[in-house]
């Protein structure tokens, strides 16, 4: 017989304006959250979060009206010193980061990271406050909430990444206590990563 498990739904955000920290939506990421909110049709009887960062509440107010906020679910903390530009990371093999250890001044480490992100997903695991729980956040959130889910260690080094469009969605049935009596003591399964069928074409965008 089997376990009964809880749904999350990890949503990354709409596009943001990119040229201020934290920026509001754009028009094409109004327009992305709005055909999130339609295609995931979140109930009364569903929970709904959201990382504090403006992108991500601007993302989940689209989805439905009410929502709580949940600081777990920030993106990776980088730090005031951590560098803007992305050329300028892959220029410069010491601002790499993948070593648990690796951080920038000022901010987490990625072990550090893993683990608030391991602890926000048991929490909201655990609440099982509906069906679904749906939780709007980040791309490097939800990076390490595949490495949660395949039951990588904080202190194991990153050397993968995943593809994860603005406003997609990536789906993980969690079984706390595992999904058979005689089997894992902790299960998950992986059933979508990053997807944007529900988005048209001219509305994919990867900022």
């Amino acid at each position: 017989m089997s376990a009964p498990s809880v749904r999350l739904v990890l949503v990354r955000h709409a596009e943001h304006d990119i040229s201020i920290d934290d920026g509001p939506l754009t028009a094409l990421g109004l327009e992305q959250a709005t055909a999130l909110g339609e295609a995931l049709r979140v109930g009364a009887s569903d929970a709904l979060f959201a990382s504090p960062l403006l992108r991500a509440r601007a993302t989940a107010s689209l989805i439905r009206d009410d929502y709580e906020t949940v600081a777990g679910l920030e993106e990776f903390r980088f730090g005031p010193a951590a560098p803007r530009s992305d050329e300028l990371i892959a220029e410069r093999a010491d601002l790499a980061l993948w070593r648990a250890t690796h951080r920038f001044p000022g901010g987490e480490t990625l072990a550090g990271f893993q683990g608030r992100v391991a602890d926000t997903l048991d929490s909201l695991a655990t609440t099982r406050r509906g069906p679904v729980i749906v939780a709007v956040t980040h791309s490097g959130f939800i990076d390490a909430a595949l490495r949660w889910a395949y039951g990588l260690d904080p202190d194991d080094d990153w050397m993968t990444e995943v593809e994860l469009p603005n406003a997609s969605v990536t789906e993980i049935e969690h079984w706390r206590d595992g999904r058979h009596s005689r089997g894992a003591p902790r299960f998950n399964l992986v059933r979508r990563v990053g997807d944007v069928s529900h988005l048209p074409p001219e509305l994919v965008t990867e900022i």
